[in-house]
Order: C-alpha cells, then structure tokens, then sequence
C-alpha cells in the first residue's frame, strides 16, 4: 500500500476558519481529524493511502458546505497511485475551478488511470 502525503487550505467560508478538518476514508469508514496550522500555510496536512475515495469535511456542529478549498504540495502521484477527494454539498454546484479552469462536472465517476489530474464529477445522491 502507497501513502501521500496531502495539503489543503484556502478553505471558505469564514465559517470554516480554524475548525478541523475531518477526513474519511469512503472504503473503510474510517476518520482521521487534522488540526488547523497557521504551519501547514493556514491549513491541514494528512497522509492518504492511495487508490482510495475520502470524504473531507469540517468539525462544525451545523451544516457549512465548502465553496472553496485548494489541495497543495500533494506528493507525486502516479496512475497507481490516485485519489478521490470529495466534498459533500446541499446545493448543486453549476460548475467548478481546477486548476484555474473552469469545468462542468462530469455526470459519471471519472476513471483514475484515464483522468487528468483536477477532473471532476459531481453527483446529486
């Protein structure tokens, strides 16, 4: 099994400043908490087992949808070695900046070994 390391910051809105960050793995359910660090440049690190899913949201006792967060300084990963990061929304989303590029969601999970690095899928369930 190969680890990544994995940055996240410039997280929004305010709502989120300074909470943890709450990072589950989709195939095994399990939780990892990363503690906001004005050392992680104003934000999280965690390590991710590659060619897996995970679910990243906050510790907030109500519902904050992100509308923004950007993962940074991520290790190398190579077409064994992807990952899914999701983030879980009320409202649908029109369309999404990667890489400064703005995307219309793909309607089907995209295939990791046939992907760009930044593609995206949304889904309404």
């Amino acid at each position: 099994m190969k680890y990544r390391r994995v940055m996240l910051n410039n997280h929004a809105p305010q709502a989120l400043a300074f909470r943890d960050l709450i990072v589950r793995d989709m195939e095994t359910n399990a939780t990892a908490v990363s503690h906001h660090s004005k050392y992680n440049e104003f934000g999280y690190v965690f390590t991710a087992a590659t060619a897996r899913s995970y679910w990243v949201h906050w510790d907030i006792p109500y519902r904050v949808d992100p509308v923004r967060f950007t993962m940074h300084k991520m290790d190398v990963l190579n077409p064994d070695g992807w990952l899914y990061i999701q983030s879980k929304h009320v409202q649908p989303a029109v369309s999404f900046a990667i890489n400064g590029v703005e995307q219309d969601p793909l309607l089907a999970l995209p295939d990791p070994l046939n992907s760009t690095s930044g593609t995206v899928y949304y889904s309404r369930t």
